[in-house]
C-alpha cells in the first residue's frame, strides 16, 4: 500500500537532512514541507522554494500542474514512488491524507539543550536574541504537540543518533516504512543531490545545482556563523555539538533541567532522553 510519511519535529532539528536521506532511497520521494502549497505568505516571500530547481511553487515545473482535488494522488503519480515524505513538521500544518493511502509518523527530536543552541545561533544572526528559558518553554510545547499527535505510535529518531549512526538509523526506518534500503547514497554522500521537487527546508541546501552562491555571498557570507559554507561543509553529516563550548548555555540548561516541570520530565522520558537529572549531568560545565 502506498504510504505517506509525516516527519514531525521542531525547526532546526535535522529534518532537512532526514528528508534528503529518505529522498535518496529508490522507492521514496520527498514532498518537503507540503504545507507550503497552501499556506499564505507575506508579500515578497516565496512559497517553497523547490530544492531541485530553486523556484517558487507557482514557477516549479512539477508543482504548477498540481491537482488540488487529491494532491497526494497527484504526487504519487508524478514521482512513481511507494512512499511520499512530508516534512511539514508541526501536526497542525499537515495536509489530510485520503484513506486510500497509509499514513505513518516519524518523530525527529533533539534534546532541549541541543535545540536551544541551534535556535539561539539562528536568532542571533537575525538580530533576535532568545533566552534559554524561552527555548525550553517552546521545546516543551512543540514536543507535547508531537507526542499527542503520535499517541498511536510512530518511529522515533533522536538527532544525535541520526548523525552518529546514519546508515543504521536509515536502514531501520526504511524497514519500518516498508521500502528497500540502499546504503550507496549515504556512503558516497550523493544523497544531497535531490531527486524530487521538495519544498522549503534549510535554505543552505536548496537549488544545489548552483549551490545558492548568489544568496550566500555578501550579506549572507556569515549566515549562521558560516555553518553551511562552503558547500562541502554542509554536504557532510556531522553532529552539531556547538552547545558543548557554550558555558552560559550549559550552566542555564543544567539549572532548567534540575528545575524541570512534571510535563518536561514526562516528555524527556517518553522521547528516550532519560531523566532531567541525567541531562543536567551531561551539560554541567565540569563534565567533559
Amino acid at each position: 500500500m502506498k504510504t505517506v510519511l509525516h516527519v514531525l519535529s521542531a525547526a532546526f532539528s535535522g529534518s532537512t537532512l532526514l528528508d534528503a536521506l529518505l529522498d535518496s532511497q529508490p522507492q521514496a520521494a520527498s514532498l518537503g514541507e507540503f504545507a507550503q502549497l497552501w499556506e499564505e505568505k507575506p508579500p515578497g516571500i516565496r512559497r517553497g522554494p523547490c530544492h531541485l530547481c530553486g523556484t517558487d511553487v507557482h514557477e516549479c515545473s512539477f508543482w504548477k500542474d498540481l491537482s488540488e482535488a487529491n494532491p497526494y494522488a497527484f504526487a504519487f503519480e508524478k514521482t512513481h514512488a511507494t512512499v511520499l515524505v512530508d516534512t511539514s513538521k508541526q501536526p497542525s500544518r499537515l495536509t489530510p491524507v485520503p484513506r486510500e493511502f497509509a499514513v505513518k509518523a516519524v518523530m525527529l527530536v533533539k534534546t532541549p539543550h541541543e535545540w536551544a543552541a541551534s535556535v539561539r545561533a539562528h536568532n542571533r544572526m537575525k538580530g533576535e536574541p532568545t533566552s534559554i528559558e524561552e527555548c525550553f518553554f517552546h521545546w516543551t510545547n512543540l514536543h507535547g504537540e508531537i507526542l499527542h499527535h503520535c499517541q498511536e505510535g510512530g518511529f522515533l529518531i533522536r538527532y544525535r543518533e541520526l548523525t552518529k549512526r546514519t546508515e543504521t538509523v536509515l536502514a531501520d526506518l526504511c524497514m519500518w516504512a516498508g521500502i528497500q534500503f540502499d546504503p550507496a547514497p549515504v556512503r558516497s554522500g550523493t544523497f544531497w543531490r535531490r531527486n524530487s521537487h521538495a519544498l522549503a527546508g534549510n535554505p543552505a541546501v536548496i537549488d544545489q545545482s548552483n549551490d545558492r552562491q548568489s544568496e550566500m555571498i555578501g550579506g549572507r557570507a556569515e549566515w549562521l556563523g558560516g555553518k553551511y559554507l562552503p558547500p562541502e561543509r554542509w554536504r557532510q553529516i556531522r553532529y552539531d555539538n556547538s552547545w558543548e563550548s557554550d558555558l552560559e548555555l550549559r550552566c542555564e540548561c543544567e539549572r532548567l533541567y534540575r528545575d524541570a516541570s512534571p510535563r518536561l520530565r514526562s516528555f524527556l522520558n517518553r522521547l528516550g532522553f532519560g531523566s532531567p537529572e541525567q541531562l543536567a549531568g551531561q551539560v554541567a560545565p565540569n563534565v567533559g
